[in-house]
């Protein structure tokens, strides 16, 4: 339940409060015919399995740590018209991976990123004039911040290593928040880039595939045995995805919210699906899982093109929202199987097969 009142003396309301929500929320737009503008102190704080946040249009501050301690989530889409971030507001919310901010915030208060152990990447809004102390502290995993060379202050220990600064002339500073490939230099002890891509030195490991990379098709060369964590997180432009017998692991989240995918041609080799791999690829309409014999929650949450998979008879695991919100989908499964004892169990659809 989220509690929302109006404020006093303006045409406008805010949440105020919140109680016993599951793992996603979605803030509506009006109360009492009054346009929700804010999301009030601590009103989300300390919910540890919390995934996803839907916020509407009217929301403009964001205040003093609204979701701080929110550990799971990761599903978060920042209103356009934003204007404030208060301290802390998103301090120890370890999944998140938010990789820019909407161009109209103007103001991101103390720490109010600190201890986001997974965000990469942070592009800064064009009107920020200010970085304040801390504001991302302990991202351990931050490796570029962007900074328009309009900003006019720059106050100590912003993030552990100052390096992560990056500033950028306004006229290229649109081509970062459009990255289309990654470039590392020819002697980078951990690092190699190809066509744009990041990878290990080794090219074992792909780490990350930029955003908004050009062409709607993708072969992973076959050299690459693991796909990292969140490798093509919010991708907005691939259509097809195809991934070699070399590849034998895929970290959690490496496909989520890759919304225009439509097929993945997956490695004879992968047996397990972690946490989140292809959640909300709302396109995404042909997998053949046939190797596959552990699946871990949410692996096809909001997959909203599904129409028929057919869980194989070695199928051991299945853990809780694997096929949640995917309202097309029909399940077929053997009989005598393990996935039709643990269907009978839930409420999706399926058939039986001999």
């Amino acid at each position: 339940m989220i509690e929302l009142e109006v404020i006093e003396d303006k045409p406008e309301a805010k949440v105020v409060d919140t109680d016993d929500l599951d793992i996603q929320a979605e803030i509506p737009p009006l109360y009492d015919g009054f346009p929700v503008t804010v999301i009030g102190e601590e009103s989300f704080m300390g919910y540890e399995h919390l995934y996803a946040v839907w916020m509407p249009k009217t929301i403009r501050v964001i205040e003093t740590s609204a979701f701080e301690g929110g550990q799971l989530l990761q599903g978060l889409n920042l209103p356009e018209y934003l204007k404030e971030i208060q301290d802390y507001a998103f301090c120890n919310c370890d999944s998140l991976n938010i990789n820019n901010l909407p161009d109209n915030v103007e103001y991101i208060g103390e720490g109010a990123f600190a201890y986001c152990h997974m965000m990469q990447e942070m592009i800064l809004p064009r009107k920020l004039k200010k970085l304040k102390t801390n504001t991302f502290q302990e991202c351990t995993s931050l490796a570029c911040l962007y900074v328009c060379d309009s900003i006019e202050k720059i106050e100590e220990n912003v993030c552990e290593d100052e390096t992560h600064l990056i500033k950028v002339k306004a006229e290229a500073y649109d081509l970062c928040r459009k990255q289309e490939a990654i470039i590392v230099n020819d002697d980078d002890p951990l690092y190699t880039s190809i066509d744009g891509v990041l990878y290990n030195k080794d090219c074992t490991s792909l780490i990350r595939y930029p955003a908004n990379k050009k062409g709607d098709t993708f072969i992973i060369p076959d050299t690459v045995t693991k796909i990292e964590r969140y490798a093509f997180d919010h991708n907005y432009e691939l259509k097809k995805v195809v991934i070699p017998d070399s590849v034998t692991f895929i970290d959690e989240g490496a496909f989520q919210f890759c919304e225009r995918i439509k097929e993945i041609q997956l490695s004879k080799n992968v047996h397990q699906f972690m946490t989140e791999t292809f959640i909300y690829c709302s396109d995404l309409k042909n997998i053949d899982i046939s190797h596959i014999t552990e699946m871990e929650d949410s692996v096809f949450f909001g997959c909203q093109s599904l129409e028929e998979l057919t869980l194989p008879k070695e199928l051991t695991k299945l853990d809780f929202q694997v096929f949640d919100e995917c309202p097309n989908l029909i399940l077929k499964v053997y009989k005598d199987s393990y996935a039709l004892k643990y269907l009978k169990t839930h409420r999706w659809k399926y058939t039986i097969i001999d």
